[in-house]
């Protein structure tokens, strides 16, 4: 997702939807995402890191040797997911993925269904040019293409907003005074969103089950 506010503009709520189809029987499953809330604190740390998907379809992080240091307080469960990048051992790699925020807050669900979604709140979330959101889904062998739709839609910080208009507040009309008065309103009236669609080629299957990223 590419962040492009306007000169000035602060917005801190990005929500991410994928929802894939055909629905039914046969429809694609998402087996894991990325990012969830438990590798906050890799992220947080603003580590450069390759992001890659190991053997049990779940995902590792490599990081510079010289960054280890800083990732010495990781909970145990995270610590056995983050190597060195020399090291990293995994058959697809993202390199230079790039996550650079602040103590933000995440929601993130969707793994066994056909739909996920992620919500990141960060007061300042505009500093991060680009968020990368990256998902491992599967979809029965006989099946040849899916389609995905992707939406998503982002919020004003509405503090920032009002700051900028306090002291002409009392010249608005009265309907954006009570708009703004009313601060989860006026951040939905304000948000702006975008809406995407593609049909995915899938290639020929060799197993009982395609896996595909």
């Amino acid at each position: 997702v590419d962040l492009r506010p306007k000169p000035g503009v602060r917005f801190w709520r990005l929500c991410c939807e994928l929802d894939f189809s055909p629905k039914g029987e046969k429809e694609p499953i998402v087996q894991s995402i990325f990012p969830k809330s438990q590798w906050r604190p890799v992220m947080r740390s603003g580590v450069g890191m390759n992001l890659a998907i190991n053997s049990n379809l779940d995902w590792s992080i490599g990081i510079d040797s010289t960054e280890v240091a800083e990732l010495t307080t990781l909970p145990g469960e995270l610590k056995a997911n983050v190597a060195k990048k020399n090291e990293l051992k995994a058959f697809i790699v993202i390199p230079e993925y790039a996550y650079e925020a602040g103590h933000f807050e995440m929601i993130s669900q969707g793994e066994g269904n056909s739909r996920c979604y992620w919500r990141i709140e960060e007061p300042e979330i505009q500093k991060i040019p680009t968020v990368q959101f990256a998902i491992v889904f599967k979809v029965p062998k006989e099946i040849k293409s899916i389609n995905l739709r992707g939406m998503v839609w982002v919020e004003p910080n509405m503090n920032w907003l009002t700051a900028d208009i306090r002291d002409v507040f009392s010249d608005l009309a009265d309907r954006f005074q009570t708009l703004i008065r009313n601060k989860n309103q006026a951040a939905i009236k304000f948000s702006r969103s975008d809406v995407k669609e593609w049909i995915l080629k899938l290639p020929k299957a060799n197993l009982t089950q395609d896996l595909a990223t």
